[in-house]
């Protein structure tokens, strides 16, 4: 049996599993939400594939570059431009370095040839951060200084506002005691997140709160 793991059309048909535990660690669970919001674009750019055929990886032969000239700046994809950029640093910086290489390498008594790849890494290129903001006292601060009922409130709007999209397959939502460091009016708010939540996806959680009694 043939096992295919880089299958980019499992996304679209295996739902998600989102779980909020009782310490409410945030990071991880907001990097996988912000992550998701990339496009067709940024998911080939991440996944470093063949611009004309998306189920190969990118050889860094540069064919594209011809059709990518044609374009104009404000018709480029965001695929499109990493490309280009990828292309100008391999030429400015690489190509003569890695004729040189070679050069000395053979001279040396190698036999292969040496190849060097610049790989463009959406995960450094773009990174979304969070923070909050005071508008009385005109300040930030990082999100993960919220409090830990504040930041309940915060992640289940996170998944709130990731599945309203409509083209979204229904996800798995699970919620460890979604009422702890909450008073009682905001175990009524997450309740009622909850239960929107619900319409379109299945909701799993643990709760001792009659707020949250179907």
């Amino acid at each position: 049996m043939t096992v295919i793991i880089n299958n980019r059309y499992i996304k679209e048909v295996i739902p998600r599993l989102y779980y909020i535990d009782s310490q409410r660690e945030l990071n991880q669970f907001q990097n996988d939400l912000l992550l998701f919001q990339e496009d067709d674009q940024l998911s080939r750019l991440r996944n470093h594939v063949c611009i004309f055929d998306s189920a190969r990886a990118c050889s860094q032969c540069f064919q594209c570059i011809g059709l990518i000239n044609q374009k104009k700046p404000e018709e480029l994809a965001v695929y499109e431009t990493a490309k280009l950029l990828e292309y100008k640093m391999y030429q400015l910086n690489l190509n003569d370095f890695a004729a040189r290489v070679n050069e000395n390498y053979r001279k040396n008594g190698g036999y292969e040839e040496i190849r060097f790849s610049l790989v463009c890494d959406p995960n450094e290129m773009f990174k979304v951060t969070a923070e909050t903001y005071h508008e009385e006292r005109e300040k930030t601060s990082p999100i993960s200084n919220l409090s830990n009922g504040m930041r309940s409130l915060y992640m289940l709007s996170l998944l709130e506002a990731y599945t309203e999209d409509g083209k979204r397959i229904p996800n798995i939502i699970i919620v460890e005691d979604p009422e702890i460091f909450l008073h009682p009016q905001l175990q009524k708010a997450s309740s009622e997140i909850l239960y929107r939540l619900s319409k379109k996806n299945q909701v799993i959680f643990t709760t001792h709160s009659p707020q949250y009694a179907v």
